[in-house]
């Protein structure tokens, strides 16, 4: 599925790659779905007696479909190309109105970002901050650009400060340009806003958690589900907080604490998803495993993951940000960002000689 067309991806038939005019559109067992003609004609196809009984022309999987619950008033809205009129709606970067002036910098109009990421002097040059100072002191004489490790771009009479973390940094609009479900075989373009709907209805299967945030969650690892180069949810996982407020030391009146008191409870903070991705090479000496969650929201959570042998005898932890940006699932991606548990296979073949299961513990912090 193309990302660009995200959303008329969702509803397009898999045989005559159109928009339905109509509905209800048809699903195979896989969730690759069909419209009415083609449906029919898979149907005529099929041999067995199974009722909606048709062979997926995608996955070759034969089975009973199953009707896809669309509005026939989302068909005509897909059709008549809703991005018209709202172009900036999932664009990714930042639309700044106010002039910068930084003289020889080319950013009179806008600051410059790619992707999602802001373009440094330190980035383009490739060298430290004090050496790209010490270059623009000795071509204009003096230091009129102070670069600072600010999140923010400042316009002053005599200085512009100019962030040069490397650090990626994720635009607010980041979190809501769609993006394709990295469970293996979904695939599906989904908002994110919409994510934890998707995997409730979508992938019932997958086990769910919940675990106050800065406690250790433990749960059993299955590795019969790595495949190489694919990516497999093993869990969905709620943190939440404790808002503690304190009644017994209080001075204020019943009916004051009485409030309060309803305020004193478990209040969710996000949803993340535990991944497992296989390397694409599948020789023993050079394949691993990748341990990552994923949190497709604009706030940096990071995160405590430990592997661990049946009797935690061995163990492989580490600790990084949740992975937030959605647009680079694969894992030469994920490996590149470094926010992830990395097991070779030798090391997981270590870990099963004391036993079948293993103990995989998240923290979120």
């Amino acid at each position: 599925m193309e990302e660009a067309n995200h959303w008329t991806t969702i509803v397009k038939c898999n045989l005559c790659d159109e928009i339905p005019n109509t509905v209800p559109l048809y699903q195979c067992p896989q969730n690759h779905q069909y419209c009415i003609d083609c449906f029919v004609d898979l149907k005529s196809r099929y041999k067995g007696y199974q009722k909606n009984g048709a062979t997926c022309v995608v996955c070759k999987v034969t089975g009973a479909f199953t009707e896809s619950k669309v509005n026939a008033d989302f068909l005509n809205k897909i059709r008549a190309k809703p991005g018209i009129g709202r172009p900036y709606r999932y664009n990714a970067n930042q639309i700044f109105k106010n002039g910068f002036n930084c003289n020889r910098l080319d950013l009179r109009d806008e600051p410059k970002v790619q992707n999602g990421i802001n373009v440094t002097l330190e980035g383009l040059f490739r060298l430290p901050t004090e050496e790209v100072r010490l270059l623009l002191s000795r071509k204009n004489g003096i230091v009129d650009r102070v670069v600072s490790k600010t999140s923010h771009v400042f316009e002053t009479s005599q200085n512009t400060l100019i962030k040069t973390s490397s650090q990626r940094v994720l635009p607010p609009q980041q979190s809501k340009v769609p993006i394709k479900c990295p469970h293996k075989p979904c695939k599906k373009v989904v908002a994110t806003s919409t994510f934890v709907t998707h995997f409730k209805h979508e992938h019932p299967d997958i086990p769910k958690y919940n675990v106050e945030r800065g406690k250790e969650l433990c749960l059993p690892c299955d590795v019969s589900s790595i495949e190489h180069d694919s990516n497999h949810c093993i869990a969905v996982i709620t943190v939440y907080e404790f808002n503690k407020i304190d009644i017994r030391n209080s001075q204020s009146s019943q009916s004051v604490i009485k409030t309060c008191s309803k305020f004193s409870q478990h209040i969710p903070i996000n949803s993340f998803w535990l991944m497992v991705t296989g390397s694409p090479e599948k020789k023993s000496s050079q394949a691993s495993a990748l341990f990552w969650l994923f949190c497709p929201c604009e706030d940096h959570y990071r995160s405590t993951i430990e592997l661990c042998s049946k009797s935690d005898s061995i163990a492989f932890s580490t600790y990084c940000e949740v992975h937030v940006t959605a647009q680079n699932l694969m894992y030469k991606d994920i490996a590149g960002e470094l926010n992830c548990l990395m097991v070779s296979k030798a090391s997981i073949g270590a870990l099963l000689r004391e036993g079948p299961e293993l103990n995989l513990r998240i923290t979120v912090h």
